[in-house]
C-alpha cells in the first residue's frame, strides 16, 4: 500500500496561499475544478471547488477551496516533520496562525499549527 494524498477544505485561496505556500513552503503542482456533480456525488456537497495540490515530498495535499457548508468539529489531522520546529512555530505565530503547544512529561511536546479554518496540523521535529 502506498499513500498518495490527503484532503482539507480552506474557506478561501488566499487562506490557502497563506498557510500552505507563505508558511509551510509547499510546492503547488496544479490547479483544478471540483465540479458541483462530482462533489455532490463523492462528499454530498453542492458546490464546485477549486481545488490546488501540493506536493509534500512526493505525498500530496489536496486543498479544497470555498465553504462548502458548516463547519463540523473533528480530531482529523495531518502530521509533518520538518528540520526545525521552532522556526516553523514563530513563523506561524508571526502570521497569525493558531498555535498550540503542549508540554509533556518524559516525552516530547506536541505542537499544532491550524490554518484559519480549523484544520490542524501535528508538527514534529526530525
Amino acid at each position: 500500500m502506498k499513500f498518495i494524498h490527503s484532503a482539507v477544505r480552506v474557506s478561501a485561496e488566499e487562506e490557502a496561499k497563506a498557510f500552505y505556500e507563505e508558511l509551510l513552503c509547499l510546492n503547488l503542482v496544479v490547479e483544478y475544478k471540483g465540479e458541483r456533480n462530482l462533489m455532490r456525488k463523492l462528499f454530498g456537497v453542492d458546490k464546485e471547488f477549486l481545488i490546488k495540490l501540493y506536493d509534500v515530498g512526493g505525498v500530496f495535499l489536496e486543498v479544497f477551496v470555498g465553504d462548502g457548508g458548516e463547519k463540523v468539529p473533528s480530531v482529523s489531522h495531518i502530521c509533518f516533520q520538518v528540520k526545525d520546529r521552532e522556526n516553523l512555530k514563530k513563523r506561524a505565530e508571526k502570521m497569525g496562525f493558531k498555535v498550540v503547544k503542549i508540554k509533556r512529561a518524559g516525552k516530547s511536546d506536541l505542537l499544532f499549527i491550524y490554518d484559519r479554518d480549523g484544520n490542524g496540523f501535528e508538527i514534529k521535529e526530525e
